[in-house]
């Protein structure tokens, strides 16, 4: 079957690429093919004999540049539905083919090894399987409602007030009226809020020496730019009768609110991001992450309690119930404590080769020493990750 938009009486919907699916091309594009692939190979043949490692390496490099492009055109389809069914680039489907359908989950996605990220599945009759990614488009919460009507619903088409069912149309509470507990920490325990607040005290004394207009008016704009990045994952939460605000430390006018009889469960997860993370699903499919760098296992694991106590569902695959006990707290503590000697060592030894005129001998020892510091630290982490997920479980 092969879908054509064009054809009238037809309710059809078509994907939107996301801007983080473009902006890993843009990046893959620059960085592989634009920049280092070619300044490699250019280093390869400026010596008089070529460096036959150098090109292996660049090559290497334009292979992962074009192979980004591969796997993420191949990963993230172009989709057309219609009311009699839906294409993923030329792969065609009938509705009445489709044997389950899950919207929700962590989904695979292979990009040189196999990782997994939320979306939807859509099993069909002979044993096929497509999977959509939540970030690779802009308009995923519209297509899953449209293939969750078109699948489920009694009718063969989609009527245009189809989407009410996913709507609450209760009179909504007066969130003035009701008392929020916050959920939050201190941000100068983060190295977030640190970086923060040392750039913008270490520019307020550069400014002070140095006098000059133009530094200052850098300086000014490089701070805002810096303030509000940084700033990006110190958000905190705040739960009250029937609402979940999310707030922020800096950004003081970033305010989102959440009624909790429209939210179908929440995941607490920090899988590719640097900070734990708070995902909301809705019941009309759409899907909001936030970061919270401030919190604390144990505020996480009292946020996740009073959620539940309201009647959302949570999902915690990080576990704090059990990062919260002893031996949890003793595996987090090693953790921090072995990544912050490698750290330490590894600008202590690069400090060291800068400074001293080492022989090549006792530079290559160093870097050595640095490299099993890094093996060691991963190590480490490879430890706690297993004793956290394999040994203890994870909670749902």
């Amino acid at each position: 079957m092969q879908l054509n938009p064009s054809e009238t009486g037809l309710t059809t919907i078509k994907s939107r690429r996301s801007i983080a699916f473009y902006a890993t091309l843009v990046f893959a594009i620059i960085f592989y093919l634009v920049f280092l692939g070619p300044v490699l190979m250019a280093i390869a043949f400026d010596e008089e004999t070529a460096n036959y490692i150098l090109i292996a390496a660049s090559l290497l490099i334009f292979y992962l540049g074009f192979y980004t492009i591969y796997a993420y055109y191949r990963m993230a389809p172009k989709v057309i539905a219609d009311n009699r069914g839906i294409a993923f680039n030329n792969r065609s489907y009938v509705w009445t083919d489709v044997e389950s359908a899950t919207f929700s989950g962590k989904m695979p996605f292979r990009y040189i090894t196999l990782h997994s990220f939320e979306g939807m599945k859509l099993a069909f009759k002979g044993g096929a399987t497509e999977y959509l990614h939540n970030t690779m488009y802009s308009n995923m919460a519209e297509i899953k409602r449209f293939v969750d009507s078109n699948v489920n619903a009694a009718a063969a088409t989609l009527s245009p007030n189809a989407h009410q069912r996913y709507e609450n149309y209760l009179p909504e509470p007066d969130i003035a009226t009701e008392h929020p507990v916050k959920y939050k920490g201190n941000q100068l325990k983060t190295m977030q809020g640190i970086f923060i607040w040392l750039i913008i005290i270490g520019s307020i004394f550069f400014i002070a020496l140095i006098n000059d207009a133009t530094v200052t008016a850098l300086l000014f704009m490089f701070n805002i730019l810096f303030f509000i990045i940084l700033s990006i994952p110190l958000n905190y939460f705040c739960i009250s009768e029937h609402y979940l605000i999310v707030r922020n430390h800096n950004l003081i006018w970033k305010r989102k609110t959440f009624l909790l009889a429209n939210v179908s469960k929440i995941l607490f997860d920090a899988e590719g991001r640097a900070e734990n993370t708070l995902t909301i699903y809705n019941k009309d499919f759409s899907v909001n992450a936030f970061q919270a760098a401030t919190l604390s296992n144990e505020r996480w694991l009292a946020l996740k309690r009073h959620l539940e106590t309201a009647g959302v569902a949570v999902v915690d695959e990080n576990n704090f119930a059990d990062l919260v006990t002893p031996a949890g707290k003793k595996r987090n503590k090693m953790m921090h404590i072995s990544f912050f000697a490698y750290f330490v060592f590894c600008g202590v030894a690069m400090t060291m080769t800068e400074m001293a005129n080492l022989s090549e001998i006792v530079t290559k020892i160093l870097m050595l020493l640095i490299a099993l510091g890094g093996i060691v630290g991963m190590l480490f982490l490879y430890l706690y990750l297993v004793r956290k997920y394999v040994d203890n479980g994870t909670s749902d």
